[in-house]
């Protein structure tokens, strides 16, 4: 691979440029030149709850959104050697979004759920759905499941969530139903920076994390057994990238819904640019996932008009035949 380093930077200002497209583009447009006189202080109250209250921390949102679950999927994909591993094929975010929805039935009709308890309930939600499907796909195994082993398993655990979710949700009152409803569907409508403060420090960890796993994670994709003769404790290894990729993909379903496609082919964009070293890899991927959630949000309130998509929607869009390739590609071999 030629020149990754300089394709590492291109993309790392993609997100800048994606969430400065979101501030000005969702919601009643606004010129770049208005956005930046709010932010420098001026416009008037309305402007400035517009862009500093509602569009600029959904945007950010968007962003760390779309870049926790990309490292989720590398990660996976990376442990797993499997190209199809991603929260949502796999069931996480299946498991997180019933986790967190088991935590909004047991609440009152007068209280709802605190905002920073969402993201732990939906790691161990999370966490349970990426244990069971690995351990009953063989993908916690040094050589890896087969992808449709892993796919079809994923799918099947995350049908099983996904009606016990229905239910759930037809149990809530209508308010917070239609809410639930918009949110797994994956939005990012109703955000606010409290949202920003409680997912921001959990990417920006995880990302950090990601990053100290990533020698031995291309150390594994030469095999267990020379990976174990060079140093590397597998077995540890495969647990700390499951556990950290549960983690992040907890903390982005608790605050978006789903948006799992984002996960599947973020990574195989950002090894196609920078190659299949990790060390580059996870801040690639990051800036991959954040620029195309900030896009596809962009693309929700655009599309059509006096109509706001769900974010998720979008997403799938690009998703469903990246997997369609995706198989057909692993099929030809």
């Amino acid at each position: 691979m030629s020149r990754p380093i300089p394709r590492l930077i291109a993309l790392l200002i993609c997100p800048v440029i994606g969430v400065v497209l979101a501030v000005c583009l969702t919601g009643h447009m606004s010129t770049p030149a208005e956005v930046i006189d709010t932010l420098l202080g001026g416009g008037g109250p309305m402007q400035r709850h517009a862009i500093l209250e509602l569009r600029l921390p959904r945007a950010l949102l968007g962003a760390l959104v779309g870049g926790g679950l990309a490292i989720s999927g590398l990660l996976l994909q990376g442990v797993t050697r499997n190209p199809l591993a991603a929260p949502g094929l796999l069931g996480i975010s299946g498991g997180a979004g019933l986790a967190v929805l088991m935590l909004m039935a047991t609440y009152t009709h007068t209280k709802a759920a605190p905002l920073w308890l969402l993201p732990i309930v939906a790691f161990a939600g999370g966490l349970a759905s990426a244990a069971a499907i690995l351990g009953l796909s063989g993908g916690g195994r040094g050589t890896g499941a087969h992808p449709a082993r892993l796919l079809l398993v994923g799918l099947g655990l995350g049908a099983a969530t996904g009606a016990i979710s229905q239910v759930l949700a037809l149990g809530l009152r209508p308010d917070l139903f239609r809410a639930v409803v918009a949110w797994q569907a994956g939005t990012l409508v109703g955000r606010g920076w409290e949202s920003v403060a409680v997912l921001a420090p959990g990417v920006a960890v995880g990302g950090g994390l990601a990053l100290a796993l990533a020698d031995r994670l291309d150390v594994m994709a030469l095999g267990d057994p020379l990976a174990t003769g060079l140093g590397v404790d597998c077995a540890r290894t495969r647990i700390a990238a499951t556990v950290l990729a549960a983690l992040l993909a907890g903390l982005a379903v608790a605050m978006a819904g789903a948006l799992g496609f984002v996960g599947l082919f973020a990574p195989h964009i950002a090894r196609g640019l920078v190659g299949a070293s990790h060390r580059l890899g996870v801040p690639a991927a990051a800036a991959v996932g954040a620029t195309v959630t900030c896009l596809a949000d962009v693309a929700a309130w655009r599309l059509i008009p006096h109509t706001v998509l769900p974010t998720g929607a979008v997403v799938a869009v690009i998703g469903v035949p990246w997997l369609l390739v995706a198989l057909a590609r692993l099929y030809r071999r």
